[in-house]
């Protein structure tokens, strides 16, 4: 790598920080979590309001949830692998949870459409 090679790497990597920060700082939080069970919502839940909770499908509980300070998180599940409990928390607006076994998605939304920069457009 010569001092050349050095410039177009360099401005790359500052392009990609100053995204990143622009994108934390800009990020805004959901008002609600949308849970979907085969592509058809089942439940919106207000994330101010702490509970805890389970998707229920013939009978069976397929995944329990603990919504506390504004955030969800997947506490158990009824499949195999078990990687939507192991997701972190969510809270901002799109983020998503997903238990692809028991075909659950859990996203985060918010009503309100201020306007404001959502870390990819103005």
């Amino acid at each position: 790598m010569n001092k050349y090679d050095l410039i177009p790497t360099s401005a790359a990597v500052i392009v990609a920080l100053v995204w990143f920060i622009v994108s934390l700082i800009f990020s805004s939080n959901g008002e609600r979590a949308d849970i979907y069970l085969n592509n058809t919502l089942i439940e919106s839940l207000d994330l101010s309001v702490e509970r805890d909770g389970s998707v229920i499908s013939d009978g069976n509980t397929l995944l329990s949830y603990n919504i506390s300070g504004g955030k969800i998180d997947v506490t158990s599940a009824d499949c195999e692998d078990k990687l939507c409990v192991h997701q972190k928390p969510i809270s901002k607006n799109g983020e998503n949870i997903v238990c692809l076994p028991q075909k659950i998605v859990i996203t985060i939304n918010s009503d309100t459409k201020s306007g404001e920069f959502d870390g990819f457009t103005n």
